[in-house]
């Protein structure tokens, strides 16, 4: 019996404390517990008895102070609004009923996320390509059911038959000089406006004529075989390039690099011949045109080794004969020039031998030189004055004539011995008249 009365006690305890645990306020914010600045927040202070909260008394508290209308505040029987709020009005709220307080809800104020418009392959594309433009929020908030709108200029971009939105991308296929503008996107959560900001636009550049690429080698001439070719392909215009490379045949892909290099290792003789390059991106993949056509020509290392030998050696040979030619010239030339100089006698050089004939021929002439030397100068005997020449000391002389003799150079001198020779043929002939020199 008494243990029947205990059970009976707390089962009515429980049940009065049921009772004022249901009849406690409760507090629901819209949009969230979480906003951004900007936005407008209300919290309503609910009781799960409806007919308890007619005409009922609330009040509003912050961890601050109790909550009054004001310029953002807005207090209306159970509900409190707060309008454009700020990083001050984060904070934690409850409502008051009567004796019973309400649990406490935090309001989270948080900056509006940054979003940025990335453009694929470049924001500056040829004709024929295909664009995607995407508006990207920070991770952290992209699970926040974002709505996107998407501007060319100044007008709403809606999908068409080159232009698709899909949420936050925007493609346009075979861009065209028409479709070289601004362009950017603006974002908010859905139901909930304020939360809208414009990104910052992009601006898309077209250019109408198709780009070519250039290739070339870091080997000039021939490459031996078992060394390494390393072949280049040249793409300055903007980023976002793949590589692909041909051979023989422009139809033929032979391989596909990130890079703009391309390495043939351990070269072998069927790896000479034509090469090609073009570039591709996006995707779908827009080509360049193919670059100039490059030969790759490749010789048998064994085969040119000897045949550097070959020549080496023949070098050697024709600098060996050509050495000898003139060691032999020289020879000659010295044995030549020493055969002359052994004709002249012994002690005396040309020119000596020149002056001994001069001279001789001059004494033979009945002259004698007064210096040697090639050029003989010839002076003047003036007779003696004989006035004061005693008569009586020349004995067997009847007349005694002085005279004076002018030697002459040697061409007045031969026309002197042409005119004695003349005179003396006259003699001959029987003329009496001998004239023997010129009397003065």
């Amino acid at each position: 019996m008494e243990f029947r009365s205990l059970l009976l006690v707390l089962l009515m305890i429980l049940n009065i404390q049921s009772r004022q645990t249901e009849d406690l306020p409760v507090v629901r914010v819209t949009p969230d517990t979480s906003v951004f600045t900007g936005e407008t927040v209300t919290m309503k202070c609910e009781i799960e008895d409806q007919n308890r909260s007619v005409n009922m008394s609330f009040q509003w508290s912050n961890r601050r102070t109790s909550v009054f209308n004001s310029e953002r505040y807005t207090v209306n029987t159970n509900t409190l609004t707060i309008r454009g709020v700020t990083q001050h009005d984060q904070d934690e709220f409850w409502c008051v009923q009567g004796h019973q307080s309400s649990a406490a809800v935090h309001v989270t104020v948080m900056d509006l996320p940054r979003a940025t418009v990335r453009v694929t392959p470049d924001t500056s594309v040829f004709t024929g390509e295909t664009v995607t433009l995407k508006c990207e929020i920070e991770e952290q908030y992209r699970s926040l059911d974002w709505r996107y709108l998407w501007y060319k200029d100044r007008t709403e971009v809606l999908s068409s038959e080159r232009y698709t939105v899909n949420t936050n991308t925007l493609t346009i296929s075979k861009v065209t000089q028409s479709d070289q503008s601004q362009f950017w996107c603006v974002t908010e959560i859905h139901g909930r406006p304020q939360t809208s900001q414009r990104i910052s636009a992009v601006h898309l550049t077209v250019i109408g004529s198709k780009p070519k690429a250039e290739l070339t080698s870091d080997t000039e001439g021939y490459v031996l075989t078992g060394n390494t070719v390393t072949l280049t392909c040249l793409m300055n215009q903007f980023t976002g390039w793949k590589f692909y490379w041909y051979k023989h045949k422009q139809n033929t892909e032979k391989k596909t690099t990130e890079g703009i290099y391309y390495s043939i290792h351990n070269v072998t003789v069927s790896d000479g011949g034509q090469y090609w390059c073009r570039a591709g991106r996006g995707n779908p993949v827009y080509y360049t045109n193919y670059s100039d056509v490059l030969w790759i020509n490749v010789a048998d290392s064994a085969a040119s080794s000897s045949s550097s030998h070959g020549l080496k050696v023949g070098v050697a040979v024709g600098l060996s004969v050509m050495f000898m030619i003139i060691f032999l010239v020289l020879l000659l030339c010295y044995k030549t020039r020493k055969g002359k100089v052994s004709e002249s006698p012994s002690g005396v050089s040309p020119q000596q031998n020149i002056s001994q004939t001069s001279d001789q021929k001059h004494n033979e002439d009945g002259y004698t030189p007064l210096q040697s030397g090639n050029a003989h100068v010839y002076d003047s005997v003036n007779a003696a004055d004989n006035k004061n020449t005693s008569t009586d000391n020349v004995s067997g002389a009847a007349d005694l004539t002085y005279a004076d003799i002018e030697l002459k150079p040697k061409k007045e001198v031969k026309k002197n011995k042409e005119k004695k020779n003349k005179e003396k043929k006259d003699v001959a002939s029987g003329s009496n008249d001998v004239i023997y020199a010129q009397i003065k």
